[in-house]
């Protein structure tokens, strides 16, 4: 598929990008010029493996989210197989479902799906029918609890998430070359801590 939306085909709001389009959108991103967080190879061994759950990337805003699934995409590098889709509050969960029974591909990236109008309450179909048809769906989205509700509602045990607000000070240490006393400046900045 080499168009960037498939808005022309449907009434979707959210943009989506598959193949061609990906690799485009993926490519102006920059993303190759940022650092490789610590958890990108357990994405990437999620999007390679067996597992029949859906993985979500969670934390607070600012935090890396779509610069995760972005550089998860690239990693990837199987633009033809994949599709990402930046979710918009004028969808449905019944119009992204209805997408993906059009656009066939193995590998789905959701990004800011908590937007999506009625997510929270539908969202099940993404390990009840995508994932055991044996498709992968990574999701981010949501600067507070969102996912970690669904994981204790909706999508119970369907659900593994990632948090990606914390890093570690060896990751630190490698993006930055700064000391442990700069490293716990940091953590408190984060936690929004006010020493």
């Amino acid at each position: 598929m080499e168009t960037e939306t498939r808005q022309e085909n449907r009434m979707l709001h959210s943009l989506v990008y598959t193949g061609a389009a990906l690799r485009n959108h993926i490519a102006g991103s920059g993303i190759s010029a940022y650092k490789k967080r610590d958890c990108l190879e357990e994405i990437e061994d999620y999007l390679r493996g067996r597992e029949k759950r859906v993985l979500g990337l969670c934390g607070l805003g600012r935090t890396g989210r779509t610069t995760l699934l972005y550089q998860a995409i690239e990693a990837l590098g199987q633009y033809e197989d994949a599709a990402l889709v930046v979710c918009s509050r004028a969808d449905s969960i019944s119009d992204i479902k209805h997408l993906f029974d059009e656009v066939k591909c193995r590998c789905i990236f959701l990004d800011d799906v908590t937007e999506v109008s009625d997510f929270a309450e539908n969202c099940g179909f993404l390990a009840d029918e995508l994932v055991q048809s044996g498709r992968k769906v990574l999701l981010s989205g949501g600067d507070g609890d969102e996912l970690v509700l669904l994981k204790e509602g909706v999508l119970k045990d369907k659900l593994r998430l990632l948090k990606v607000s914390y890093v570690s000070f060896r990751e630190f240490q490698r993006f930055s070359g700064a000391s442990l006393e700069d490293y716990f400046g940091f953590q408190t900045e984060q936690s929004g801590e006010r020493v």
